[in-house]
């Protein structure tokens, strides 16, 4: 898949799975997300999540939290990725530990709520009509 060059941040806590440890507070910009095939870290307890969305919020940066912890939000920009059948729109969520999740307008309500499993990769859909936060 590929995409328009927008960047992600991951303001997630340190973890550590399958042998290997991540480091949270990552604070550089991924200039190049979206510009090829999209790898995921999951594992048993960590899984992924593709948030579609519709082409209108390509460029948008949708905030995650774990359920209950609105001040652990981390923001992922809606790239454009192109596959042989089309195009779809979504930002992805990687390194999600296994757990609920919430996703945040721009407005700052709660514009959706999912359930990750760990070793899975979550497919939902962005609701239609709201808007999504612009860096």
């Amino acid at each position: 898949m590929t995409g328009h060059a927008h960047h992600d941040h991951d303001h997630a806590a340190h973890h550590s799975h399958d042998g290997h440890a991540h480091e949270g507070h990552l604070s550089g910009h991924n200039h190049v997300a979206g510009q090829g095939p999209t790898v995921l870290d999951i594992g048993d307890d960590f899984g992924a999540l593709v948030l579609y969305t519709s082409a209108d919020l390509v460029g948008a940066e949708i905030e995650i939290s774990p359920d209950g912890e609105p001040d652990r939000r981390r923001h992922v920009a809606v790239h454009s990725r192109h596959y042989p059948g089309g195009t779809a729109y979504a930002a992805v969520y990687y390194g999600l530990a296994a757990g609920t999740y919430d996703l945040w307008a721009a407005d700052g309500s709660r514009a959706l709520t999912v359930s990750i499993e760990g070793n899975t990769i979550t497919e939902s859909v962005w609701p239609q009509g709201v808007l999504a936060p612009r860096q």
